[in-house]
């Protein structure tokens, strides 16, 4: 992922956790795609962040 397209997606993932709310927070993308989530992100919004994630 370039410059740009890095820009945008953390613009994007830090307006979702601003929207719900989430102050601190950790997510780990791994070599084979899977997403994993601190304790800290609510499981009700995973979809979400995996869909901000692989949209770019």
């Amino acid at each position: 992922m370039k410059g740009r397209a890095m820009s945008r997606l953390l613009r994007e993932i830090s307006t979702l956790a601003d929207d719900a709310g989430i102050v601190t927070g950790e997510i780990w993308i791994e070599h084979s795609g899977r997403v994993r989530f601190s304790r800290e992100i609510p499981e009700a919004l995973h979809q979400r962040f995996r869909n901000v994630i692989f949209s770019q």
